[in-house]
């Protein structure tokens, strides 16, 4: 049971977002992105506020560190550097502060939900946990923002996904602490440019 419910609840959570994302992209085009982070971290905060599994104050108590989870941690946040370096030029772009503010503020609320709320609650081995976590979360990028943007899309962005979502969950299983996946998503969300792939302004440089 308990895990069927930390399995639905991302689901329906990805079809809330794939529905607003289709419905507000008619209006608004790819800048729907700003009705879907809304609906999405309201989910988020719904699920996760009402479950009382899920220890939000200890998991983002002061962690016990470990250097390999830290080194991990710094690599992940690292993944995306070429992605910033291609499209470095954006920087000077009006939209700028958008793109900060983002990169702080999403990283809390898809790490909580994803690796916290998510792998806490099934009650499984730590490696189905993860994986699970982890195809969920990716699987909601093309579902939700892929709606509207094709850089969400790409094969590439896809796997590199996969790639950072399962280290981003070893980290949490090892540490059960959110502040390293946090911060190393918001040096991810930094690096790959966030607002400006939503809006597929962005070079990926690859392929």
């Amino acid at each position: 049971m308990e895990i069927r419910k930390y399995f639905i609840t991302p689901v329906i959570t990805i079809l809330v977002g794939f529905l607003t994302a289709l419905i507000s992209s008619r209006f608004l085009g790819n800048w729907a992105f700003v009705i879907l982070a809304i609906m999405y971290y309201i989910c988020i905060t719904y699920f996760v506020m009402r479950d009382q599994k899920f220890d939000l104050k200890k998991a983002y108590a002061c962690p016990k560190l470990k250097v390999w989870t830290v080194l991990v941690a710094i690599f992940t946040g690292f993944l995306p550097l070429f992605v910033f370096i291609t499209n470095i030029e954006l920087l000077s772009h009006q939209y700028m502060i958008l793109w900060l503010v983002f990169a702080i503020v999403n990283p809390f609320f898809e790490e909580t939900f994803w690796r916290g709320y998510v792998i806490q609650g099934l009650e499984t081995s730590p490696i189905v946990a993860v994986l699970l976590s982890t195809v969920l979360f990716t699987l909601s990028h093309p579902l939700m923002w892929g709606v509207f943007s094709y850089t969400l899309r790409e094969p590439a962005m896809i796997a590199s996904l996969l790639v950072m979502g399962s280290l981003w969950g070893v980290i949490y299983i090892k540490t059960k602490n959110l502040w390293l996946c946090v911060l190393s998503h918001m040096l991810v969300d930094l690096f790959n440019m966030n607002i400006f792939s939503f809006l597929d302004m962005i070079e990926l440089g690859i392929g």
